[in-house]
């Protein structure tokens, strides 16, 4: 928009880039033979997540005119496989994207009239925020699959200034207008 390039241009550019498995974090993981191999393994299933909790926010969380009841098997599926990954809750990188997606399901369920599910998932995901709000700097995951892996806070991408769970209070209460008591608690 605005750019001159057009979704052709851009198609056209994006196909001439590698595949998701010729890029770089998951070359350097195989290869390593050494101890570097952890960490670039690490790095490697850490982005893929972000990555895949990414594309699915932008196909079930945006994309309004899909059904009801796909979104709500999606995003739970989203949150389900996110909690066998990270076994400790250690989000790390996905903290926003999981507090979003929990909150964009309560609202859903909200939509489906399945008020106490609503509230159950965003009460989930204001905690979750409050939990992310009060890492001072780093997460050092335990869960098994990122044990001893470290995420710097400032290093996740996240598009708001000031405090997570506020965003998702702002998010639920006036981007979706449910009422106030599913906020505030």
């Amino acid at each position: 928009q605005g750019s001159g390039v057009s979704i052709r241009d851009a198609e056209t550019i994006i196909n001439e880039m590698p595949l998701m498995q010729n890029c770089r974090d998951y070359l350097l993981c195989r290869l390593y033979k050494d101890e570097r191999r952890d960490k670039a393994s690490k790095t490697a299933i850490s982005e893929l997540l972000f990555l895949l909790n990414d594309v699915v926010t932008v196909n079930w969380v945006y994309r309004t005119e899909a059904p009801i009841k796909e979104r709500i098997e999606v995003l739970e599926s989203l949150v389900s496989v996110n909690k066998i990954i990270y076994t400790d809750e250690d989000f790390g990188k996905n903290y926003i994207n999981m507090a979003l997606s929990l909150a964009s399901l309560g609202c859903i369920y909200y939509k489906d009239k399945k008020i106490e599910k609503a509230k159950e998932k965003i009460r989930e995901a204001i905690a979750l925020a409050n939990k992310f709000d009060s890492i001072e700097q780093s997460i050092v995951h335990t869960s098994p699959l990122l044990r001893g892996f470290v995420v710097q806070k400032s290093k996740i991408p996240y598009e708001n200034e000031g405090k997570l769970s506020d965003m998702i209070r702002k998010y639920v209460y006036q981007s979706h207008n449910l009422p106030v008591e599913f906020v505030e608690f």
